[in-house]
């Protein structure tokens, strides 16, 4: 593989990622009944590519990639209560209800990935929610989620 080639696929994988953290922190606002046809709406969206007046958010998405994606996030949100006990536990001066609902979605994506997801390295794993931090978060989130993912980074070198 060049390195153009892994450049593109590493971008897409942020790209993804950062769609997920998004439905993530989206399916919050719906009920859980709504969950799986509120993820299709979404998912749905990137279907649709800019018709050049305006711009959008969402990647076009391949079937595969919106299948992955759908089953990843429904999996992230079957566990939600044992991620959020465990971010919880890791932020012990910070109750879940004080932090930013943005926070706590990257935290939910990216224990996800240290924990469930062997492809994603654990160093990649609080790389990349810190970046999604650094955009999407609050001046002082990327120290936030950092803080609280080197608590996991320790357990995972256990």
């Amino acid at each position: 593989m060049s390195k153009a080639e892994s450049s593109r696929n590493t971008d897409r994988r942020r790209t993804l990622r950062a769609f997920s953290m998004q439905a993530i922190y989206e399916l919050e606002f719906y009920p859980a009944e709504e969950t799986e046809a509120q993820l299709d709406l979404f998912l749905a969206a990137g279907e649709q590519e800019a018709d050049g007046e305006e711009e959008t958010s969402f990647p076009v998405l391949t079937e595969e990639e919106k299948q992955a994606l759908k089953e990843r996030i429904l999996k992230i949100l079957s566990i939600r209560e044992e991620l959020d006990r465990d971010i919880a536990a890791a932020s012990a001066s910070w109750k879940l209800g004080r932090m930013s609902r943005v926070d706590l979605a990257i935290l939910r994506l990216a224990l996800y990935e240290l924990r469930y997801d062997d492809t994603v390295p654990v160093k990649v794993a609080i790389n990349e929610a810190v970046d999604l931090a650094h955009l999407y978060g609050g001046d002082n989130s990327y120290q936030f989620v950092n803080g609280v993912l080197s608590v996991f980074a320790k357990e995972a070198d256990e």
